[in-house]
């Protein structure tokens, strides 16, 4: 049954194709907004085009056939990275999507942003990988790149059989790129976006694990090249919910908050401009 204001799309791969709905607007099941408001946020599509125009129609969302939706040019990155199934329920074909799916007023610069993927996914041959990480003077919109958040499980298994595992992702901060670190005294505390791919890894792993004998527990910490002192929560157990600082071992810079519920399946986590500064100005003192 045809969406109104919609138009089908079918994409090949060598497993089989996959028909798509394109939409105006929808939600993006992998930043959990609003795929018009994505379609405006350059620096998280990174190159990526923020609408498709076919027949002067503009979408900016697919649906599959299992009813998820995510923005179009992020979809489609993700079926010519990985395969062509559902980043969310995995259901649909294994495989690549070929490139000739793509229309082709948007093909070359979707083209352009798998190359600069694949290349990143390469390590030099000396096996030597070089980060470079620029913070302008004035403001903080650079540190979004190479955030991430990590969390360490642990399992203690009766018999003392001990497990860790060690899940990281990238976190999106659209309100940081607004603001300035000339803003020296602003108490703004700035949500995270966590990908619900990262989200739902972790709370797969945390079920699984509560299920066995044993004890389990968990730790966050909010990572970055800049950060010269380790930020993280203290080591908590899974259930019940609560809220917990991520904080400097000291706990004197208190960086933001992780909100964690294993029952709702929630992972929620903030950062406080001011403590960002308190540790750039820290490792630009000790430079």
């Amino acid at each position: 049954m045809s969406l109104p204001g919609s138009r089908v799309l079918t994409l090949h791969g060598p497993a089989g194709s996959v028909e798509c709905w394109l939409l105006a607007d929808g939600q993006c099941g992998v930043f959990s907004t609003k795929c018009a408001a994505l379609a405006r946020d350059a620096q998280t599509l990174d190159g990526l085009p923020g609408s498709w125009v076919l027949d002067r129609e503009t979408y900016t969302t697919a649906e599959l056939p299992c009813r998820h939706s995510f923005h179009v040019s992020v979809l489609a990155l993700h079926f010519l990275v990985n395969d062509m199934r559902c980043p969310l329920c995995r259901e649909g074909p294994g495989g690549a999507m070929h490139m000739s799916s793509i229309p082709l007023d948007v093909r070359a610069a979707v083209q352009l942003r798998l190359q600069r993927v694949q290349e990143r996914s390469l390590p030099p041959d000396d096996g030597v990988v070089e980060v470079e990480v620029v913070i302008d003077g004035r403001d903080l919109r650079g540190l979004e790149e190479s955030l991430r958040l990590v969390v360490e499980i642990r399992h203690r298994a009766p018999d003392n059989t001990r497990h860790m595992f060690y899940i990281c992702g990238p976190v999106y901060v659209p309100a940081l790129r607004r603001h300035f670190i000339s803003d020296m005294f602003s108490e703004s505390c700035y949500d995270l976006t966590l990908q619900r791919t990262f989200v739902r890894h972790v709370m797969s792993r945390i079920r699984g694990l509560t299920q066995q004998a044993g004890q389990c527990s968990l730790q966050f910490s909010l990572q970055h090249p800049l950060f010269e002192q380790p930020v993280a929560t203290p080591s908590f157990a899974p259930a019940p919910s609560g809220e917990y600082a991520l904080s400097t071992e000291s706990g004197l810079v208190v960086l933001g908050h992780v909100r964690f519920d294993c029952e709702a399946g929630e992972i929620r986590a903030s950062i406080n401009q001011a403590g960002i500064l308190a540790l750039l100005l820290e490792a630009r003192a000790s430079a």
